[in-house]
């Protein structure tokens, strides 16, 4: 953050944009920067059942590469609902800051993209597989999980 100018530890951007305003939606993000820092894709299945079971809200897997791609399109095979969907495309940054004030929840790996829903307010979860917890303290409408603390089971994450 301090090479573009700004604390990562500042959780509201002072970007002009308005502010959250929930949402009829669940975002998930799969991927990651590399693939360790990635959740294993039947985590991500059984989270997707649990929370469509509970909650029955649609839900968008979004995806960054080639390969993220079919983990998303994998996870929804194997959920097999209709309110489960991966994203048709990769989006662009304003498309994203509309998805992301328009959801309820954004849940993910260690991606600065759940970093910056964090920072428009959004409430996130951000699951911390293989990297540092201490780069995403907790927050009003934040919440990290790492398996430092213990391992998640799907079942925990939609208890938050």
């Amino acid at each position: 953050g301090a090479a573009l100018g700004y604390d990562p530890f500042v959780y509201r951007l002072n970007s002009g944009i308005h502010a959250w305003r929930g949402g009829d939606r669940i975002t998930l993000m799969v991927g990651a920067s590399s693939p360790q820092k990635c959740w294993p894709a039947l985590d991500w299945a059984a989270l997707c059942s649990e929370l469509i079971q509970r909650y029955g809200l649609p839900i968008e897997l979004l995806w960054g590469s080639a390969a993220e791609r079919e983990i998303a399109l994998a996870i929804a095979a194997k959920v097999n609902s209709p309110q489960l969907m991966a994203a048709p495309q990769v989006y662009g940054v304003a498309r994203l800051q509309q998805i992301f004030l328009d959801s309820r929840l954004v849940m993910g790996g260690d991606t600065g993209l759940v970093h910056l829903a964090a920072a428009f307010g959004v409430p996130t979860v951000m699951l911390f597989w293989k990297s540092c917890l201490s780069m995403f303290p907790e927050g009003v409408g934040s919440t990290s999980i790492s398996p430092y603390r213990s391992l998640p089971s799907h079942q925990s994450l939609v208890m938050l």
